[in-house]
């Protein structure tokens, strides 16, 4: 024997499962963070969101013309290597901050953006 205890199947209740979904719909919540609050394994709680009807949620999107905002200090030295080249920022509400300068795979950024949301 290795000395290790077997663990037990643990049962939730309803109230419990559909409790924890909440509130990965809070803004700035990750199901990652939400799963290790509860010591349940991440995938168990998408499990539960799909079974519970809750969908990914869509984030606020602002759409500007090219070269109205003010570039940030940081940004100024980026946009004087890459000039004329496409370019994409996005904010997430819970924080992070995606900005990509050139060209860029699109289901590359999907994945991106789904796993910095917790989604």
């Amino acid at each position: 024997m290795t000395g290790k205890a077997r663990r037990s199947r643990r049962r939730w209740s309803e109230e419990f499962k559909r409790r924890v979904v909440a509130e990965t719909s809070a803004p700035g919540m990750s199901a990652a963070a939400v799963a290790r609050r509860y010591d349940l394994n991440a995938n168990l709680l998408f499990n539960w969101k799909r079974r519970y009807g809750v969908s990914a949620r869509f984030l606020p999107v602002e759409i500007s013309e090219p070269g109205l905002p003010a570039p940030r200090a940081s940004d100024e030295a980026m946009e004087s290597s890459i000039s004329g080249a496409l370019s994409i920022e996005i904010t997430l509400a819970n924080g992070h901050r995606i900005a990509v300068k050139g060209c860029f795979d699109s289901e590359t950024m999907c994945r991106l953006v789904r796993s910095l949301a917790g989604l």
